[in-house]
């Protein structure tokens, strides 16, 4: 019959992950908004999380779950009571202070606050499935726009929320996230987020290495990195965007030619150069036995149009401070490439800060840029193969909720990728997993008190979706 069919065979991997892994336990224990009445926390987390694997993202979608995975054996809660669930994590109290130009976060309620321990169990088991001494952490804010209830207006111009996260490349993994109001500084409160996430960080970990855009140059954030203020991790290797001060710049203009080399893109294609800095701040330099702090500036040669529409060889133009000044005003995102004239060419210049003594000025550039390329698609992952790209309500609560179970959702998908499938899925976004893993039809027949998937042998879905059971059962059950 339809009622022991599904189109969606291989969500049962997300199933059994939950229970072999011991994230339905760690749900229940840590989060604990149900108090043994009706549906588990994990149970209503799990089917939001298998909704959200199989493409639907929003709570009205639950309703079409039972006919597509139902006979998997999920308990799917009703569109009303995964509404009254989600109400569970509004901390009424702390949210009415949310108001406009304010940098103010309002606390986690006790369930809400559980997500940091349920991150953490996914942590420590990507650890114990590839142990690795090293880590990296980028932290970043991500952006949801949003014109719903009070949602408050941001720097980028729209009205919606904001995630700080801190996500580890060697995993692919959000470790740590904080939910806002898009009003709020995307650096504030980073340090504070950073040390929370190291006391989560698994037993094993020997380093540390941080990246963060301008929003982490902070005097504060710098000073316990370089100065070894963590008690666990001592120095905290780190490369961090510089803003362009005008500092900076000058430091830049006084730098010779002779110093600024090529940075080679990994054809070996130089389209920049890098030159080390000299330019220390005061508020670092503090004492005779302060760290060393290395400033790297980047610099683009580019092109530019006058008023004329005309465009102008740089390389036979002398640019006064005054045309540069005409030009950002002309076209405010040309203000962002902090134009700076050098030896009468035109560039665009960048900043990054460093306290890694090992290695050259272009390798810690490229490290950092790295961040870019891994941290910045998680979130685009997030938002547009998941549900973070929308909230489900006007309460702040609730859209932190939402937040936090699409967070887990990419963490679930990506250690079922990393650890469970063949290596050629490690990379392959959501949608392809659905094609090629998750949409598998099979039939559940039910005989002696025994239920058996059915799935076809020239399926390749249903292959994978063997295997998968089969090296789950091998690693997370046997603990091999």
């Amino acid at each position: 019959t339809m009622e022991n069919t599904t189109p969606y065979a291989g969500v049962l991997a997300v199933k059994e992950f939950f229970d072999k892994s011991g994230l339905n336990r760690a749900i229940d224990d840590n989060i604990g908004a149900r108090h043994g009445r009706g549906a588990s926390d994990s149970e209503h987390i799990l089917a939001m999380v298998a909704a959200q694997t199989c493409g639907y993202d929003a709570i009205e979608h639950l309703k079409r779950l039972p006919a597509k995975i139902g006979a998997l054996g999920f308990k799917i809660p009703s569109v009303t009571a995964f509404r009254n669930y989600a109400d569970c994590f509004v901390n009424d109290e702390s949210e009415s202070a949310r108001c406009k130009g304010s940098c103010y976060v309002p606390e986690a309620n006790q369930y809400l606050a559980g997500f940091e321990k349920v991150h953490a169990h996914l942590f420590a088991l990507a650890h114990r499935l590839s142990p690795k001494d090293t880590i990296t952490l980028d932290q970043d804010a991500t952006y949801t726009e949003s014109e719903r209830g009070d949602s408050l207006y941001g720097y980028k111009g729209f009205r919606g929320y904001e995630a700080l996260n801190t996500y580890c490349p060697e995993y692919d993994l959000v470790v740590g996230t904080q939910y806002r109001d898009a009003n709020v500084n995307p650096g504030y409160g980073q340090l504070g987020e950073l040390k929370r996430v190291l006391t989560h960080v698994p037993d094993g970990v020997e380093k540390i290495r941080l990246r963060s855009d301008s929003a982490g140059y902070q005097i504060e954030l710098l000073r316990y990195c370089a100065e070894g203020q963590n008690e666990r991790f001592g120095v905290i290797d780190f490369a961090i965007s510089c803003p362009v001060c005008p500092e900076f710049r000058e430091a830049v203009m006084n730098t010779s030619e002779e110093a600024w080399r090529p940075l080679r893109d990994e054809n070996g294609v130089a389209h920049q150069e890098w030159a080390e800095i000299v330019y220390v701040p005061a508020s670092l330099s503090t004492s005779k036995k302060s760290p060393e702090y290395h400033f790297f500036a980047t610099r683009e040669r580019i092109s530019v149009r006058n008023s004329g529409e005309t465009e102008r060889d740089i390389q036979h133009v002398i640019f006064p401070d005054e045309e540069i000044a005409y030009l950002e005003g002309q076209n405010p995102k040309i203000k962002n490439l902090h134009l700076t004239a050098l030896s009468g060419k035109l560039y665009k210049i960048f900043g990054i800060v460093s306290n890694i003594p090992d290695l050259s000025g272009a390798a810690v550039i490229r490290w950092h840029r790295l961040r870019c390329g891994r941290s910045e698609k998680a979130h685009d992952i997030l938002k547009s193969d998941f549900g973070g790209g929308h909230v489900p309500s006007y309460k702040f609560g609730v859209n932190a909720f939402w937040w936090n179970v699409s967070v887990l959702t990419m963490s679930v998908n990506n250690l079922i990728k990393r650890f469970f499938l063949p290596k050629d899925f490690t990379h392959k976004r959501a949608k392809t997993l659905r094609s090629l893993f998750y949409t598998v039809v099979g039939k559940v027949v039910r005989h002696a008190r025994e239920a058996v998937l059915k799935l076809s042998s020239k399926d390749i879905g249903a292959l994978l979706l063997v295997e998968a059971l089969k090296r789950m059962e091998l690693l997370l059950v046997s603990g091999t």
